[in-house]
């Protein structure tokens, strides 16, 4: 856990590269590759986690279960996406009052109705207007430290178009998001509209295969975007690995890559040293 916070960084940083972590030996190999930040999106760690789609199926306790088990694994700030705060405003009050207390360092709150989906999938709703001002400012109101990242998602582009996806994210600026989410813009058009029209720092996606064209991050940038998201990149890398790696098991051959980690190099990963000094510390017999 770190006492870096996201306000801090985009302070220091023109813009943020966010990975996803789908459980703890991701987490520990986004910080050991040097990222200033990471996130864990709800598709990635319902996939990993429970084998499950995005579709409103998991519970809080689950995901919340998760999350603790990536945290430990973490120096570097974590953004957690909370979906619609698993419910109304009491829900989404205590939500962000168990993470900023568990010490990640923000959430995603969304305006979809209950069951949430996929952002990227057909079949969503979003609330009313009000009712997604509300509970945002509910959620502003619960944190107790003002540092707590608070990211608006509005998914009204799905379900409404564009120009309602507009106004929801300028109500969401007004009302005091720390930063503004538009979740599936369908063009380059629609992105460079949206980088141009807001003040306050704007998240993007790099979805592969989803509604949004995936644009490399310096593009996004220059579009106007500070907080680049991947939520998905790594699970489906980690999928087609899996997936190639029980195909050969299967066919009963090995074809074994050169940058293969060794059962030493593994350990010393997932921090075999520290242990053994510890136990040679306290039982040095």
């Amino acid at each position: 856990m770190s006492n870096t916070h996201f306000r801090a960084l985009l302070e220091e940083k023109h813009a943020l590269i966010i990975p996803t972590a789908h459980d703890a030996l991701s987490a520990k190999l986004i910080e050991r590759t040097g990222f200033d930040c990471c996130a864990v999106g709800g598709f990635a760690l319902v996939a990993a986690r429970l084998g499950l789609p995005d579709i409103g199926v998991a519970t809080f306790s689950e995901l919340y279960a998760g999350v603790q088990d990536i945290l430990p694994n973490l120096s570097v700030p974590l953004l957690v996406d909370a979906d619609d705060g698993y419910g109304d405003i009491k829900n989404a009050v205590r939500t962000v009052q168990m993470y900023e207390r568990l010490g990640v360092g923000g959430v995603l709150l969304e305006d979809q109705t209950s069951p949430k989906r996929c952002g990227h999938a057909a079949g969503k709703s979003v609330v009313s207007r009000q009712a997604a001002r509300q509970k945002l400012e509910a959620a502003l109101d619960a944190r107790r430290n003002p540092d707590f990242f608070i990211v608006a998602r509005t998914d009204a582009r799905g379900t409404h178009g564009l120009d309602e996806a507009l106004e929801r994210a300028r109500i969401f600026e007004e009302a005091g998001a720390d930063a503004i989410f538009i979740e599936a813009p369908q063009n380059i058009g629609e992105l460079e509209l949206i980088g141009r029209s807001f003040r306050t720092p704007l998240l993007a996606t790099v979805a592969e295969g989803g509604k949004s064209p995936a644009l490399d991050a310096e593009r996004l940038i220059a579009l106007g975007f500070r907080m680049i998201w991947y939520p998905g990149v790594v699970l489906a890398r980690m999928i087609v690995s899996i997936q190639d790696s029980l195909a050969l098991i299967h066919q009963g051959s090995l074809d074994t890559p050169p940058n293969l980690p060794s059962v030493p190099q593994m350990s010393a990963l997932l921090g075999m040293q520290q242990w053994i000094d510890l136990q040679q510390k306290y039982d040095p017999d």
